[in-house]
Parts: structure tokens; sequence; C-alpha cells
């Protein structure tokens, strides 16, 4: 075969993966939309305040339950309140920012991966960011998918600004246009959830520059424009709530939601469980890693050796291999942490391990070889779990006794049992293609990254719609619509954040929520014949005004933790 052709046949396979692994995102995120509900706790909250911004037509002041929730700044409530305007309020809807910033996430992670090492490995670099473990949450009713995508904007500005590529013209090269981009994309990831924001952008860009002693960038003319537009997009909102509440409504964004999360000492960041020690990241984050932490020694060794023998391309690769450890560092400073915050750090790690992927496919060095034969057996071992998984579903289905999640989860509806089998099918599948790729070819780069994706694309299809019904809270509003609870005013009593968002955006109405007896007495003085929704557990704080036991109306079981009562509330 001469080279010409052989470049030819190389050319078409690697059209025909692209093809194939888009194919398989196109389907992962259609399954993503609108496959499942909202899942408790954050997606139902973030959405009803969506649907709340839309319905009182306040843009200033996010509201859950008639209250100001101001965790965060209000750009991805935005971006919501506009796709419930176009597309009508529904959990589709809901998700449509999140999979629009996810895509724009990916689009850029293909190009800084294409500007370090060439077109292919901007394809590596897209498998290796939906494969990573928390790139799921990028697919979720989240604000964070807006902060992802733009701290990425924000990476690959500064990639356009300090290692062009040679076929950048010198217009493209100029820092007097991506600095100034730099600084907006900050601003907008504050606009998107706080100082975070800032920090895990600037922080490792601030500490690359220093580290690298690139004094003529860091004193560029074009950064006080930048520093200009930042602080006008980080005032912008403050000063809003300033305008409309005053100190009371500033002081509850910036002490209690910045400073003092910053601290660990929020009451609200202390109910939530995410006060946590400096170390919680270092001993967690090698889970944000999965299934790519085996390859991170070999990722280290080439970034490193790419960096002595092509300075300007390895220079670039360390840049973006750095951000994830730089960022893991400056996020354990403050007092709250989750797993969650580390999301908008996988873009730039996973432009680096695109590139690694690529340049070693067919290497056969020995951290190498370890890496990729690593990630295939850990992807048997998923696999292999999603199989037997289905198999206990159909046996639980056909009688065998298990725990009250996994019945819950058999015998949820009547399509449990052809996904169940799905899954089963597609397991094996998946199992005899890589027993007959890795004969063909070895476990080169190629069949780990076509491996990744399609065991991705398995458990957005087959798998998280099987655990959606331990997720649903949708029965809790059907069953108080059967009831007619709607019919009279309702309220609840010490009630979670999930609940009044699962009641609100399901029902279209607002679940106000009283927090002490003497509270809820004065509302239902206010509002006779009203009735009371209440958890269980917190029931027996509630007696009538004669000491009898209040009337149930209507009881919902979604878990252990979680059963409703729904009470009459003429006699509290």
């Amino acid at each position: 075969m001469t080279g010409d052709a052989a470049n030819a046949t190389a050319d078409r396979a690697t059209r025909k993966q692209i093809a194939f692994v888009i194919g398989l995102l196109v389907l992962g995120f259609a399954a993503a939309i609108g496959g499942r509900s909202l899942w408790t706790p954050d997606e139902p909250r973030v959405a009803e305040i969506g649907r709340a911004m839309l319905a009182t037509g306040d843009y200033v002041v996010p509201k859950l339950a008639h209250e100001a929730f101001l965790e965060k700044p209000p750009l991805g409530w935005w971006a919501m309140a506009l796709s419930y305007r176009l597309f009508g309020v529904s959990e589709g809807a809901a998700r449509a920012p999140s999979i629009l910033f996810a895509a724009l996430t990916l689009l850029l992670v293909f190009d800084m991966a294409r500007r370090i090492g060439g077109s292919r490995a901007g394809l590596f670099a897209i498998g290796a960011l939906v494969t990573l473990a928390n790139f799921h949450n990028m697919l979720r009713v989240l604000t964070d998918p807006a902060l992802a995508f733009f701290v990425t904007l924000g990476y690959w500005s500064f990639l356009r600004c300090v290692f062009p590529t040679e076929r950048d013209d010198r217009g493209a090269r100029s820092p007097t246009v991506w600095i100034p981009l730099v600084h907006v994309a900050g601003g907008l990831a504050f606009l998107s959830k706080g100082i975070v924001g800032v920090v895990v952008l600037f922080g490792p860009l601030g500490i690359y520059l220093l580290a690298t002693r690139r004094w003529s960038l860091l004193l560029h003319r074009a950064q006080w424009l930048g520093a200009l537009l930042l602080v006008s997009l980080c005032a912008v909102w403050p000063y809003l709530l300033y305008q409309r509440g005053g100190t009371e409504l500033l002081d509850g964004f910036l002490v209690d939601n910045v400073l003092l999360r910053l601290l660990g000492a929020s009451e609200e960041s202390s109910r939530g469980g995410h006060k946590h020690p400096f170390y919680y990241y270092l001993a967690r984050a090698p889970l944000d890693l999965l299934p790519w932490l085996f390859a991170v020694p070999a990722l280290v060794r080439y970034a490193l050796q790419r960096a002595r023998t092509h300075p300007a391309r390895g220079d670039a690769l360390v840049f973006v291999a750095s951000v994830f450890p730089i960022g893991v560092l400056l996020l354990s400073v403050p007092g709250t942490k989750r797993l969650l915050y580390l999301l908008p750090l996988a873009p730039s790690l996973a432009v680096a391990l695109g590139v690694w992927l690529h340049a070693t496919c067919e290497s056969r060095a020995a951290l190498d070889l370890f890496a990729r034969r690593a990630m295939l057996v850990v992807f048997v071992v998923l696999v292999a779990g999603l199989g037997l998984a289905g198999v206990g579903l159909l046996l639980v289905r056909g009688g065998l006794p298990a725990a009250d999640a996994i019945e819950r989860m058999a015998h949820a509806g009547p399509m449990t049992p052809w996904l169940a089998v799905a899954l089963v099918v597609c397991a094996a599948l998946l199992l005899l293609w890589l027993r007959r790729s890795v004969r063909a070819s070895g476990p080169s780069g190629a069949v780990v990254l076509l491996a990744w994706c399609m065991a991705w694309t398995a458990l957005q299809v087959f798998a998280f719609p099987l655990v959606d019904p331990l997720k649903d809270m949708r029965p809790l509003v059907h069953e108080m619509r059967t009831s007619g609870a709607f019919d009279r005013p309702i309220v609840g009593f010490n009630l979670d954040e999930t609940t009044p968002a699962v009641v609100g955006f399901y029902a279209g109405t607002t679940l106000p929520t009283a927090w002490t007896i003497d509270e809820l007495r004065a509302w239902l003085d206010a509002h006779p014949g009203g009735r009371v929704l209440v958890l269980d557990r917190k029931a027996d704080r509630l007696m009538s005004r004669d000491g009898d036991a209040p009337t149930v109306l209507v009881r919902w079981t979604f878990s252990a933790r979680r059963t409703y009562l729904l009470l009459d509330g003429a006699a509290l």
C-alpha cells in the first residue's frame, strides 16, 4: 500500500471514529434531557427557582417558596427562565441550558486539544471529558454547567493568547483581544456561581504566569481593561440586590453565602453537610478522575517530556494539565466542599488526557500500556456490574426478596423489565466487542476511548432510567392532586428545600413554609380551612389545640426518611 493510500485509509478510519463518537454523544444527550425526572435533592430546587423567576417576573432576587435564595448569582436561572419561556415548563426545558453549556464546553475542549495535539487529540479529549465521573453533573439541572463553560472559556482564551499556533495570524495572537475575554469569562463565571468562578479561573492562571515568569503578560495594558470588565460584571448583581433590599439582601449574599461559606461557618452549609476539613478533596479527588485515574502517571511523564522536546506545545500541555491539581488545592481552602465543585476543572484535565491518549495511542511504553490496560479492566468491571444489576432486577421482579430500594426500582413500572433486559444485552455486546477489538489491535487508545464512550451512553440510556424511581418525587404531587390538596390553601411545616421545590415545579404553585408552631398557627388563622404538609418524623410536634393528634388526609412514603402527611389544619 502506497503512502497516500495508507493516509487515505487512516483518514477514513478517523472520520468513522469521529462520527461514531458524535453519534454516541447525541444519543446520550438525548436520553439525559428528557429521560428522567428531576433528581433530589438539587435538581428540583434549581428548576423551581427558575420557574418562580419566570412566574413572578423578578429577575433580580431568586426565590424558593417566597423566600430569597441568595446562595449564588442568577445567571443560570436567567438561562432557565428563558428556556421555560421558549419551550414551556418541563424537565426537558429545565435541562436544556445545561445541555447547551455542556455542548459548548465540549467544543472548547475539542479546540483546545486540537491546538495542542491535532484534531484526533480533540476527539480523544471529548471522549475523556464525557467519561469523567463528574461529567454527569453537566447534564443535570444545576447552575454548575454554566460555571464550567465560562471557566473553560477563560482557559481557552488564555490558551489562544499565550500559546498561539503557527496558523494563527497576527491579529489572532494579540493579547489585546484575548486578555479582556479572559476577564469577561471570569465575570460571567461569577454571575453563574459567585466567587468560586473567579478563584478557579484566575487562581491557576495567576500561579502559572508567576511560575513561568511571564511578567510582560501580567503587566500588559489590556489587563487594566480586563480588570475593569471583571469588576463591573462581578458588581452588577450585588448592586441590584442593594438597590432592591438594601444591606439585608446584600449581606445575605456577601456575608452568609460568600464569607461564611469560605470559612465553613454558615448555618446553610452546615445543615447541607458541605463543611469538610482541608484534606477532603485530596482524599476524594481521585474518585473524580475515574476511569482516567490510572493515566495520570503516564500523562505527567508525557507532559514533562513534551515540554523538553517541543517547548511550544509542550508548555501548553503542562498548563492544561496543571489546572486540576492547582484548582484542587485552591478549593481546599474554603470550609465548604463538594466533589461537584471540582466540575469546572474537568474540561482542562480532559484536554490534557486527550492529547496524551492520542500521542501515545499505539505506544508500547510500560506506563502507557499499564494505563490503557487498567482502564479496560475497570471498563470490564463496570459493564459486568451493569449486566449483573439488570439480571438482579429481573430476579427481584420475579419474586426474589431484596432491599426496599431495589424492590421499588424493580417494580417501578412496565418499562423496567425491558430496560433491565436491554442493559443485560448491552453489557454482553460491549464485552464481546471489547474482546474482539483487543484481539485485533491490542489495548490501543482508540479502543479505550470507544469503550468508555459506549459505557457512558449505556448508563444514560438504560441504567439511569432504572435508578429514576428512587429519585422521582412526582407521585407526591399526584397524590396531593388526587386528594384535592390544592383545592384549599396549603402550607409546609419545617420542610427542607426539596419538598416545596418539587411541589412548586410539578404543581405550578408556591408552597410556603412555616418554621415554628407560632408561624404555622398564624398562617392557619389567616387561611381558614388550610392544610399542612409535614414529614412524618416531624408530625409529633403538631398537636391540636385540644391536645389531640391532627387528622391525616393523605400519607405518602418516598423513602425510609421521607413519609409525608397531609394534615387538616382546622384543629391545629
